[in-house]
């Protein structure tokens, strides 16, 4: 038996970014900070920071001091005097630099449809173990770069129904001729 799963009434939304091809997700700020120190040694430096600033050392220079860097992990992020005060006080830092980065991506896709929609979750019964199941229930997966679709969430069998969902022009149809009566 084939299952019909019709568009939900109320969820079409019109895309406003329609036709796009690229989209730019904001991933989060991180801050490095590079400073310099003398008179501790590279542990000291780590254990007086741990918890706030994961710190790297990366050379040492004459006198007994070193160049050092770290990423502020402190969350939410400190503000940048929060963190002078902090490498001053805590490791008698001088030249200290902070930089701040925004992780910005830039992701290349598809089309951006005209509209999104939601399918109305639909009551179907499982070929294989008869039990009644929700269409949101079933999953498509791959399993050892097989391609499963249908997956029965009560027997784990491929293929559990068939079912053919409405198509946008036809939902679009649907509707026009339910708001005129």
């Amino acid at each position: 038996m084939k299952y019909f799963v019709k568009i939900k009434e109320g969820s079409l939304i019109e895309n406003e970014r329609a036709g796009a091809t690229m989209s730019t997700y904001y991933m989060g700020t991180s801050k490095e900070v590079f400073f310099e120190v003398y008179g501790l040694s590279n542990i000291d430096v780590e254990k007086v920071l741990d918890g706030k600033i994961y710190v790297y050392i990366y050379n040492s220079i004459r006198g007994g001091g070193m160049k050092a860097s770290g990423i502020v992990v402190k969350q939410p992020l400190p503000d940048d005097e929060e963190v002078i005060m902090l490498l001053r006080e805590k490791v008698n830092a001088i030249k200290i630099r902070i930089d701040v980065k925004r992780d910005v991506k830039t992701v290349q896709h598809s089309p951006i449809p005209k509209y999104d929609y939601e399918y109305e979750n639909t009551k179907i019964e499982c070929f294989v173990c008869k039990m009644d199941i929700m269409t949101d229930e079933i999953i498509s997966d791959y399993d050892d770069d097989i391609y499963r679709e249908n997956i029965c969430p009560n027997c784990n069998n491929s293929d559990c129904c068939e079912l053919e969902y409405e198509k946008l022009d036809d939902f679009l149809e649907r509707t026009k001729q339910l708001n005129k009566v």
